[in-house]
């Protein structure tokens, strides 16, 4: 007979297998400095886990500390898969907003073209004068929104 057969078959109370299974454990474990030294880190292990946040699985009940850590590598993998996505989605909008840049530059390139052309063309244009349109141009020059048009004489 083993002793986990005789430790299941024994007439010992419930109560009182649980302290002698912790006392026989505790000897084996002085016995052998190795199982002592794996026991220290495994209990280091677990202070460093820290919270309760990946021991308790929604059905209740508790986890091994193997389970716990693997669900810290999974949230791990997670944050940086969010991390990764985070810097492409700002690398995107960064060429974007360079892009946008570009654009509001040459149309105002193009809106000061159109400001000097129209300046060239009216400067023989008198502030009185009943010439058709002159008033239109002016007004057409003065705009500063990127819609700015000579009008059709």
């Amino acid at each position: 007979m083993t002793f986990d057969d005789w430790f299941v078959k024994s007439s010992i109370p419930d109560s009182m297998k649980h302290d002698l299974f912790d006392c026989w454990f505790q000897a084996l474990v002085s016995r052998d400095p190795e199982v002592s030294e794996l026991r220290q880190q495994l209990q280091e292990v677990c202070n460093s886990i820290g919270s309760s946040e990946y021991m308790d699985p929604p059905d209740g009940g508790s986890v091994t500390v193997a389970e716990q850590v693997s669900r810290m590598r999974e949230e791990r993998d997670q944050l940086r898969q969010h991390v990764y996505d985070v810097k492409n989605d700002a690398a995107d909008l960064t060429q974007i907003l360079v892009k946008q840049q570009q654009e509001r530059y040459q149309l105002r390139q193009q809106v000061t073209m159109l400001r000097d052309a129209g300046s060239y063309l009216l400067k023989d244009v008198g502030e009185d004068s009943s010439m058709p349109g002159a008033v239109d141009m002016r007004l057409a020059i003065s705009a500063t929104d990127t819609t700015t048009r000579l009008p059709n004489a």
